[in-house]
């Protein structure tokens, strides 16, 4: 963890490190990630039945996510998950009726338009837009749901100026799609893999304020269990929670996709009270 920390602030802007203020930190809406689909990357995301589902995302809720973010497929860029659209159908509609009858509000995380239009007709009330295209656009603003614009990678070298106008560029031309919806901004952590990929996510994280002001939308990040924190701690994805939890909060994004929903939650109130309690 502590490792983890410095090679974070390694990345920070200078005038960040030698403010005198510390940053507000602030409880992000919480979306607690489910995967029904068994070549996930994090084994213990998934679940093998509808009912597991189910049990798993009122669990979320109550430990505090607002809402549950359904996967039908992996979208690992380092592997080949590949599945085809009626497999991913299959898997996540019984699983977005069954919280819809609840009153459990659901993302669907997809690539895909038609798995999109379905799972909204199915009572899904967010696309999570792993791969921005007309299609999916389309799809969002024919029923008028918010949805996640997650920036695809296009070329960057490895300095700070690079990889933040990078997905700052990335996210501004797939905002554009999605004209006049409701959406929010991912700056793709764990996506782009090209060279030192791991660089480009500390990168990110260490200047998530400024790509949030230069798009001017709320950012969502997914960092869960993923590699970047691996890639300097030598860790399995069972073994990063710690590295997860620090990431979400010396962030401070807007809104955080986790398989760890209850961790998440206990790490940012507790961040939060501590800004609390700083003197002025």
């Amino acid at each position: 963890m502590i490792i983890l920390f410095f090679y974070y602030i390694k990345f920070l802007p200078a005038k960040r490190l030698n403010s005198e203020k510390v940053a507000i930190i602030n409880m992000p809406v919480v979306f607690g990630v489910i995967n029904m689909s068994p070549e996930s990357f994090y084994s213990p995301s998934v679940c093998k039945s509808v009912g597991e589902a189910v049990k798993r995302a009122e669990k979320m809720v109550e430990e505090g996510a607002e809402v549950v973010d359904i996967g039908g497929m992996s979208t690992a860029p380092y592997k080949n998950t590949w599945v085809s659209e009626e497999v991913e159908i299959k898997r996540v509609i019984p699983v977005i009726k069954e919280l819809s009858k609840r009153g459990i509000k659901t993302s669907i995380d997809t690539t895909r338009e038609r798995v999109a239009e379905e799972a909204i007709v199915s009572g899904c009330e967010i696309v999570n837009a792993v791969l921005p295209s007309e299609g999916i656009a389309e799809v969002v603003k024919r029923y008028g749901v918010p949805a996640i614009v997650v920036a695809r990678e296009i070329e960057w070298k490895e300095n700070v100026k690079s990889i933040v106008s990078s997905c700052i560029e990335s996210l501004k031309r797939d905002l554009k799609l999605f004209r006049g919806c409701k959406t929010i901004a991912d700056p793709a952590i764990g996506f782009w893999r090209k060279g030192n990929w791991w660089v480009r996510d500390f990168t990110i994280l260490a200047n998530l304020a400024e790509i949030k002001r230069e798009v001017n939308r709320e950012i969502m990040i997914g960092v869960s269990r993923k590699s970047f924190i691996g890639a300097v701690t030598n860790s399995k994805p069972e073994e990063r929670l710690a590295g997860s939890v620090i990431a979400e909060v010396l962030s401070s994004p807007d809104y955080v996709r986790t398989h760890c929903v209850k961790d998440t939650v206990q790490a940012f109130k507790v961040a939060e009270y501590i800004n609390k309690f700083k003197s002025k």
